[in-house]
């Protein structure tokens, strides 16, 4: 009995000073933000984390090094831009391709080389009538 008598003090002590502690009053700050700003905000930051991504990959690094800019300026150049440019530079990286056009130059050549075969100037499909379209 005796060895409660020696702790209910400090508990106590411990308590009151707790409850105390959560009546002090903190000033708290909040708005109503709309949706449009919760939403521009989590796209830019998806936007940046897409150019961060592309800019650690080791090919795009070692031509920044061969340009002579170290990818830490150019990490901390990103951080500085505005949600804005981020976002007009993310969508300048979505609308890039990464051969180019490859397809609509592949899709050209085969194109011009049927109508070479199909006038019979070639011989290289086996499924065109060679000189059909000349008369």
């Amino acid at each position: 009995m005796n060895i409660f008598r020696r702790m209910a003090r400090p508990v106590a002590l411990s308590v009151i000073l707790s409850l105390a502690g959560l009546s002090i009053e903190m000033p708290a700050y909040g708005a109503i933000i709309g949706t449009d700003t919760a939403i521009s905000a989590e796209k830019s930051g998806l936007a940046r984390d897409k150019i961060n991504t592309m800019l650690a990959r080791a090919d795009v690094q070692q031509e920044l090094l061969t340009a002579g800019v170290s990818p830490d300026q150019v990490s901390a150049r990103v951080a500085a831009m505005t949600d804005t440019e981020v976002a007009s530079l993310s969508g300048k990286l979505d609308k890039m391709t990464a051969g180019g056009d490859a397809l609509g130059i592949a899709l050209f050549v085969f194109l011009l080389l049927v109508l070479t075969d199909l006038l019979g100037y070639t011989n290289i499909f086996p499924f065109t009538k060679k000189g059909s379209l000349k008369h």
